[in-house]
């Protein structure tokens, strides 16, 4: 029997979901996205992707963080994420190398959706070069930052 392929593409021309990083502190993060017509796991890679941000933050930048487990999402079915949402994040959990986090997303709509994230953290090595990943995940929350300061 032939396993079942489903192939996703996002039809963006760019991997960052977030439109702005609004705020930072050790047990919160907030930020914005706007969709256009987007189908619900994209808004679940936003969150995601807010959720990834916040723990490299809060290690300083000091080793490559990332998405472990999705333990859950609300994700309409039938429905489309558009316009502008604003996010929020909770540092629910921690241990030296695992967090968790709520992350809640809301639109000027009134379209709503929350989820539970588990991310991990591994130091930079061969397969996560420091030299590379340790300034780009900066550059990308600085700009993020900015984004919300120039908004």
């Amino acid at each position: 029997m032939d396993p079942v392929t489903i192939c996703i593409h996002t039809g963006l021309s760019h991997f960052t979901m977030l439109h702005t990083v609004t705020g930072v502190e050790k047990d919160t993060v907030f930020g914005t996205c706007v969709f256009d017509k987007t189908p619900g796991f994209l808004a679940m890679e936003a969150c995601a992707q807010l959720g990834a941000l916040h723990v490299r933050w809060i290690r300083h930048f000091t080793c490559h963080a990332f998405l472990l487990k999705v333990n859950h999402f609300e994700m309409p079915v039938s429905e489309l994420f558009d316009g502008k949402y604003t996010l929020s994040g909770k540092l629910t959990g921690k241990s030296r190398m695992a967090f968790s986090h709520t992350i809640k997303m809301s639109g000027e709509n009134g379209q709503e959706t929350k989820g539970q994230f588990l991310f991990a953290v591994t130091p930079y090595d061969d397969h996560f070069d420091k030299k590379i990943l340790q300034p780009h995940y900066k550059k990308v929350f600085s700009c993020l930052e900015n984004a919300f300061v120039n908004d």
